[in-house]
């Protein structure tokens, strides 16, 4: 048996081998280009040997004699294309060999990995009924502002409002007039705040509103301007007698020695003013 490979033989594993090959000369023309290289490139009626660089996508060539990158593309179909590329010199020579493996079904895989765990994350932190931030949301969200405060002295103010007779609803109305409750006055709290605010369902019957840039005076005028529009809310059908929405409010403002649990604590303690509409 011979030591050597013959060339034939060599160039027949070449043109079969599943990834991409393409041999480059003085970076600027393609001396090889096995079959593979030419199907990920070309749509099969051009082959590539012979020609320029300008044949191939521009974001591949900008990356082309990186030692290991990987490339976006779009392919000769429109269609993306991901390619993983290593390059290396051929001895002393002035060719240039490139490898191309095609890895656009592993970035695809990713990219719905990705997508995916962006969604649990957000199912993590949204609440079921009212698609607010959960409890768990506005506890991260409120940590890093008190370390804000503390460090600064920016006022933060927070409100929880909680809608009271949760029993006394389902008697009153329809069996999910709960339900109907923490959705209208989720919409009214959205509809109320600024964009810097943040509003989410802190439990079953709970909202908390969390209020940067926000003093005490402030969150009290804001506390007055929702308990009037809380009050216009109707929990009946159509046509039926009006069932007003009773929610109790409290505020709370930051203050020197305050960790979120005491901020929170302080405004469940305030919980007082009453929102209720009057019955038709």
């Amino acid at each position: 048996m011979p030591n050597t490979l013959e060339l034939a033989t060599a160039l027949t594993a070449l043109q079969a081998a599943p990834l991409g090959i393409v041999v480059v000369q003085d970076q600027k023309t393609i001396m090889y280009a096995n079959d593979r290289a030419n199907s990920l490139l070309t749509d099969g009626s051009a082959k590539l040997k012979g020609q320029g660089l300008a044949c191939l996508p521009t974001a591949l060539t900008a990356r082309m004699f990186d030692a290991q990158s990987t490339v976006n593309i779009t392919g000769w179909d429109g269609k993306p294309r991901w390619l993983h590329c290593t390059s290396q010199n051929a001895g002393g020579s002035k060719l240039t060999i490139h490898f191309m493996f095609d890895v656009t079904e592993q970035q695809r895989l990713n990219n719905e990995c990705d997508r995916l765990a962006t969604e649990l994350a957000r199912v993590g932190t949204r609440d079921n009924l009212t698609s607010l931030p959960n409890q768990k949301a506005m506890d991260q969200a409120l940590e890093p502002l008190i370390s804000r405060s503390r460090r600064y002295e920016n006022p933060l103010s927070v409100i929880r409002v909680r809608i009271a007779d949760q029993d006394g609803l389902s008697n009153k109305a329809a069996p999910h007039a709960h339900d109907s409750a923490m959705i209208k006055v989720a919409q009214t709290l959205r509809d109320q705040v600024r964009w810097a605010d943040m509003v989410g369902r802190y439990d079953s019957s709970e909202f908390l509103l969390i209020l940067p840039e926000t003093p005490e005076e402030a969150a009290k005028t804001l506390v007055e301007k929702l308990a009037s529009k809380v009050a216009d809310i109707d929990l009946a059908e159509s046509g039926t007698t009006k069932i007003p929405c009773s929610v109790h409010f409290g505020a709370a403002s930051w203050q020197k020695g305050d960790d979120a649990r005491l901020l929170l604590s302080r405004a469940a303690s305030n919980l007082g003013t009453t929102a209720t509409g009057a019955a038709a």
